[in-house]
C-alpha cells in the first residue's frame, strides 16, 4: 500500500491560517454590504417618515374654483387659501347654485391641516347645532364637504358645499370681496379677533391657569378628525380634576355622580351623556353629538390625576 505523504505541519498551519483570513475577509465584506443597505432602507424609511410628518400649510396655499365662471347661469364656487402658521390657514369659502334661484353663501374662518386635511368646526349664535365642514387637499385640487348633520352654515335655502375646487392660482391671496362687495384683507381680519375673546384652547382643554404644575399635551389622531388632550395634575384627586374639566363642557353635571348614570341633554347640540365608574378612582364620561362623540377620562392615581379629552368627529 502507498502512503500519502503529509506536509510538514508548519505549512499545514500556514495553509489553514491563509483560508481563515481569506474567509474572514468575505465575512466582513458581506456583513459590511449587509451593514450598508440596511442603513441605505432604515433612511428610505425614516425619509418617508419625515416627509408624511411635514404638512407645510404654504403649499396649500392660493385660489381654487368650480364651475364656469363665464357662464352666469351655472353653479360656481371658489375658496381663498391664506397660509397664517406651518399647520394653520385662514379660508374665504363661497357658493352660488346659479340659476334658477341663485341662491348663494359664503363663510370663512380658519382651520389646521394634518396630513392634507381638516375639520372646521363653529356654532352660530342662530343655529342649534355646528357648522362642519371637512377639507381635503390633494395636488392642485380641494374637496370640501359639508357634514350631514351638522349644517348650520348660513348659507342660503339650497345650498350645499360637497364640491371639489381646483387651483386655479397659487399665489397666496391678500383678501377676498364679500357679498356686499367690499374688500376684506386676511392679514386685518386676523388682526380684528377680539384679544378678550374666549379661544377654543381655553373654551376646549384645560389650561395652565387650571392647576398649579399641570402639564398637558395635545395631538390628532385620524388625519386630524380627532382631538385628544391628555393632562397630568399633581396632588389632585378625582373630584379635583371633575370640578376643573366639568367646566368646560355645560352638559356635564355640576356635582360629581357617586354613580353609573345616563340622561338625555340639548345643551350645545349634545343628545345624550353617560357617566360610567370603570373603578372607584376611574370615571369614563362619553358625550354623543349629531356630529360625533366626546370622551372625558378621569383617572386618579397615588400622587397625580391624569385626564383624556377626545373630540371625535364622525
Amino acid at each position: 500500500m502507498t502512503q500519502t505523504e503529509l506536509p510538514p505541519s508548519g505549512k499545514i498551519n500556514k495553509t489553514i491560517m491563509r483560508k481563515t483570513l481569506i474567509l474572514l475577509s468575505l465575512l466582513a465584506l458581506l456583513a459590511n454590504g449587509c451593514k450598508q443597505a440596511a442603513k441605505k432602507q432604515a433612511d428610505t424609511v425614516n425619509n418617508k417618515t419625515v416627509n408624511k410628518q411635514i404638512d407645510n400649510v404654504k403649499q396649500y396655499g392660493g385660489i381654487y374654483t368650480y364651475g364656469n365662471d363665464k357662464d352666469s347661469e351655472a353653479p360656481k364656487g371658489e375658496v381663498y387659501m391664506y397660509p397664517e402658521t406651518d399647520s394653520t390657514a385662514l379660508f374665504y369659502l363661497f357658493e352660488s347654485k346659479g340659476a334658477p334661484s341663485y341662491n348663494m353663501g359664503s363663510i370663512d374662518g380658519r382651520i389646521t391641516i394634518h396630513n392634507g386635511k381638516a375639520t372646521f368646526r363653529k356654532r352660530f349664535d342662530y343655529a342649534e347645532t355646528d357648522c362642519v365642514l371637512r377639507f381635503e387637499f390633494n395636488e392642485n385640487t380641494l374637496t370640501v364637504t359639508e357634514d350631514e348633520n351638522d349644517c348650520e352654515c348660513g348659507f342660503g335655502y339650497g345650498v350645499y358645499v360637497n364640491d371639489t375646487f381646483k387651483r386655479s392660482s397659487t399665489e397666496i391671496p391678500q383678501y377676498y370681496t364679500t357679498l356686499t362687495n367690499e374688500k376684506a384683507y386676511f392679514s386685518e381680519w386676523r388682526e380684528e379677533m377680539p384679544e378678550n375673546e374666549e379661544s377654543s384652547e381655553e373654551k376646549y382643554y384645560v389650561t395652565e391657569s387650571a392647576w398649579e404644575s399641570v402639564q398637558c399635551r395635545k395631538y390628532q389622531e385620524d388625519d386630524g378628525y380627532t382631538n385628544i388632550q391628555e393632562c397630568v395634575f399633581p396632588n389632585a384627586n378625582l373630584q379635583q380634576v371633575y370640578t376643573i374639566v366639568k367646566k368646560l363642557n355645560p352638559n356635564l353635571k355640576s356635582e360629581l355622580p357617586v354613580s353609573d348614570i345616563k340622561y338625555p341633554s340639548t345643551e350645545e347640540g349634545c343628545i345624550e351623556v353617560e357617566y360610567q365608574y370603570k373603578t372607584e378612582n376611574h370615571l369614563f364620561i362619553k358625550l354623543f353629538y349629531n356630529g360625533g362623540v366626546t370622551y372625558v377620562e378621569i383617572i386618579e392615581k397615588e400622587n397625580e390625576t391624569q385626564s383624556k379629552i377626545t373630540y371625535s368627529a364622525d
